[in-house]
């Protein structure tokens, strides 16, 4: 009787070699359509920018989502005392880069992921830069 050992990567890729499964996976985390390379794209920015959007992701065969919107209550405080009750409530409508590192960072960075965000410094989001991921195999198979 033979015995075979195979690997098999996250994406159904099998290997003879677990010296090559894991090269591939760590190659995984780098493609478009992956978390790996969202989560590099928001490491390039600052933790303080805001965000605002919304991105899905499948872990365990589960479709899933994260949204984050940042909204400037600013304008509905205009003239008066700010207290700090105000700055809680701004603080609770507002994403940051930050918090979505935080969120995903336990997360395996080759699962797939794809969505659309705006990305600002400027809570107002005048001045923001936006990307959309596209990841069809997120929502292929979803119910």
């Amino acid at each position: 009787m033979d015995i075979e050992i195979k690997y098999r990567a996250k994406d159904g890729v099998c290997f003879d070699d677990i010296n090559e499964c894991e090269k591939y996976e760590r190659y995984l985390q780098n493609q478009p359509g992956s978390l790996g390379y969202l989560l590099n794209k928001l490491k390039a920015l600052k933790e303080t920018d805001y965000f605002f959007g919304i991105l899905f992701y499948k872990e365990n065969d589960d479709v899933k989502s994260f949204s984050g919107a940042s909204i400037d209550l600013s304008e509905y405080y205009e003239g008066e005392i700010i207290t700090q009750a105000m700055r809680d409530v701004q603080r609770r409508v507002t994403c940051t880069i930050g918090q979505v590192l935080e969120f995903f960072k336990d997360k395996d960075p080759s699962i797939f992921c794809g969505g659309t965000f705006l990305v600002s410094s400027d809570l107002s989001m005048k001045h923001c830069t936006g990307d959309s991921i596209t990841c069809y195999e997120v929502l292929k198979g979803a119910k």
